[in-house]
């Protein structure tokens, strides 16, 4: 349940090459520390992009997140694609949703986020395919460095596909 599939250093490594090669069709995304800083309320120009891309590809984009409607809808402004706010990861429910919502196989969509305990627990218990993304910025809390030491001990013993 901990081990994600892939590890990459971040969602621009997700090419429609990489997911052509896993026959990804449909990517479920993290908002935060995934694709932008918690605290970017909007997304950087180069994720504009690399979303642009993904949909020319013709890949089915959803961004399911623990945060709520405001930042998930203003975040999601010009990027365009199907929310899921408050999710409540790492149970499954809202996740479900954005999976039939899609209309693709289980086994064609990944789940991409930043936190073995949240996100990868969640696309696992689906048995989708996961993706664990390195954070663009560490939380300077105690609960966040206790989380990250534990997400480091578990990564030791990983032996999936890195990129």
């Amino acid at each position: 349940m901990l081990y994600p599939d892939l590890l990459l250093n971040g969602v621009e490594n997700l090419t429609p090459e990489l997911l052509g090669q896993y026959g990804i069709k449909g990517i479920i995304f993290d908002l935060d520390e995934t694709l932008a800083p918690r605290c970017a309320d909007q997304p950087p120009e180069n994720l504009l992009k690399h979303v642009l891309l993904l949909k020319e590809a013709g890949i089915s984009m959803a961004l399911v997140s623990n945060s709520p409607r405001g930042r998930v809808s203003a975040f999601n402004r010009e990027m365009k694609i199907s929310i899921y706010p408050n999710a409540q990861k790492p149970r499954v429910k809202v996740l479900k949703r954005a999976v039939t919502r899609m209309g693709l196989p289980k086994e064609q969509i990944a789940m991409v986020g930043d936190q073995i305990f949240t996100d990868i627990v969640a696309g696992n218990r689906l048995r989708l395919l996961t993706v664990l993304v390195l954070p663009l910025e560490d939380r300077n809390t105690r609960f966040f460095r206790i989380k990250r030491r534990l997400e480091r001990i578990v990564l030791r013993h990983f032996e999936g596909e890195k990129a």
